[in-house]
């Protein structure tokens, strides 16, 4: 039946392709309905009824529509009297259907969480993972860890891989509990073997900072390689610079370094546009550009990025691209020794102490 995938919207397909490839979900509702005395005519009719509701779905689908889930109207026709009398997949598929169409009526919102929460009551794969979404990332909801962590495990142990990976995210960030990286470790090595995204990606940054693990650069851009394009921003960044400083195990790589980087700083992540200004000041994996090394790293700095304002520095003290200016120099340097900057830090210092040599001289 339909898989919940993180963060994408994958509505009743499943359960079309279930009934569309004979996996006995009509041959199982067929025989409850005959003892229910039903009549031939009444159970072709109804077999017809939902055979259109399958061929809209596909036909929309097919057509390369985002949302290619049932109606409300067509899934309540579909499937809700059988949710009523206690189908915990058919309550699986009410609940996902008003929950994709919750911007359409706040009141699907409530429903969706009435139809899950009763498909998972009855053990539902598929409903105790989407629920357990829900109240892990605090989905118009309150946000809560504890049924978020239940419902995961409840799914993991039915076989969800994907429950298991996000019960891995929780171990690892302390959500709803103590960070534990031990046992993020042990949710994830598997799965990250089997090629799940999130916890390559995951795990990868485990080894990246050392946490729970040996910090091992190689295995962490190992981890990501393969699906490098699909990965979130900072990795893209952390990605980028590894090769740009030829980080340990890692053979330094400035063309590799400015593509990823770059792409980092087009997505907006703060840090990266500092980065790259630094690349176009020295030319690394780019021709050498002063005009735009000072234009990402003043954007960088507008953004909050203080360790942007140390080239701005270099540029005032050098009078590349400004008049040449000690005392905004002097403040840029200010600003990164501020950051915690050791290299700013010895750079105020030194203009400091010139400024005042200089102004002892000039009074003699």
């Amino acid at each position: 039946m339909g898989v919940v995938m993180s963060g994408k919207r994958v509505g009743v397909l499943g359960l079309v392709l279930a009934v569309v490839l004979g996996c006995g979900v009509f041959g199982s509702v067929q025989a409850d309905e005959v003892k229910s005395g039903k009549s031939e005519a009444e159970l072709d009719a109804e077999i017809a009824q939902q055979m259109s509701f399958i061929e809209k779905g596909l036909k929309t689908l097919e057509s390369g529509g985002e949302h290619y889930y049932y109606t409300v109207a067509d899934m309540e026709a579909m499937s809700l009297e059988r949710a009523q009398a206690g189908d915990h997949v058919e309550q699986f598929n009410l609940g996902i259907c008003y929950y994709y169409h919750r911007e359409d009526n706040p009141e699907y919102l409530d429903k969706a969480l009435y139809w899950l929460e009763k498909g998972a009551e009855g053990g539902n794969t598929e409903s105790l993972l989407l629920l357990g979404q829900i109240y892990h990332e605090g989905i118009l909801v309150e946000a809560d860890y504890a049924k978020a962590r239940k419902c995961y495990t409840k799914a993991m142990e039915q076989g969800s891989k994907l429950a298991q990976s996000h019960l891995g995210v929780m171990y690892y960030n302390g959500q709803g509990m103590e960070k534990n990286y031990a046992k993020a470790l042990e949710l994830f090595e598997p799965l990250a073997k089997e090629g799940m995204y999130e916890a390559e990606m995951t795990l990868g940054l485990m080894y990246f900072r050392g946490d729970g693990v040996d910090r091992d650069y190689v295995k962490a851009v190992g981890l990501w390689q393969e699906k490098i394009d699909e990965a979130p921003m900072l990795i893209h960044y952390i990605y980028g610079a590894l090769y740009f400083s030829g980080a340990e195990g890692i053979k330094q790589d400035y063309n590799k370094a400015f593509k990823w980087i770059n792409r980092a700083a087009e997505e907006n992540l703060i840090g990266a546009k500092s980065t790259l200004g630094i690349m176009y000041f020295f030319g690394h994996g780019v021709k050498q550009d002063y005009h735009q090394a000072r234009i990402l790293s003043e954007k960088a700095l507008a953004e909050g990025n203080l360790s942007a304002s140390f080239l701005l520095g270099v540029l005032y003290e050098e009078g590349i691209e400004y008049e040449k200016n000690i005392s905004k120099a002097i403040e840029m340097y200010r600003i990164a020794a501020d950051a915690g900057m050791d290299i700013g830090m010895r750079k105020l210092k030194e203009l400091t102490e010139k400024q005042v040599k200089d102004k002892n001289l000039n009074n003699e």
